[in-house]
């Protein structure tokens, strides 16, 4: 798994690719805790790249999620295929989270 961050406006947006699974979850947990922790944190993850997700990552993108509330911010999902997904559905988490089609309409639900 391989992962980077941009910056558009005041929203960091981190672009995944590759299976996110436990063994290599943890740069990534930690890069995104680094980003959350300061300020008022707006984070969308982009996970069109992304073919596969475990139940680590459910329990990293939970945590992150509610430590950018705790700090006045968000976290948006955009780009997940039907499997990954299904997984959220399956599990009761797709409530818990923003999806978006692409990250264009994405970004722009930022503004509101």
């Amino acid at each position: 798994m391989r992962f980077s961050f941009s910056k558009q406006g005041a929203v960091n947006v981190v672009q995944v690719e590759g299976a996110m699974t436990t063994v290599e979850l943890k740069p990534l947990a930690d890069a995104l805790k680094g980003k959350v922790e300061v300020g008022q944190p707006k984070l969308l993850m982009d996970l069109v790249a992304v073919p596969t997700v475990d139940s680590a990552t459910l329990e990293m993108l939970i945590e992150t999620q509610e430590t950018c509330r705790r700090r006045g911010g968000v976290l948006k999902l955009t780009g997940l295929n039907p499997l990954c997904r299904e997984v959220l559905a399956v599990t009761g988490l797709e409530r818990r989270f923003e999806f978006f089609d692409n990250q264009l309409t994405a970004l722009g639900s930022f503004a509101t």
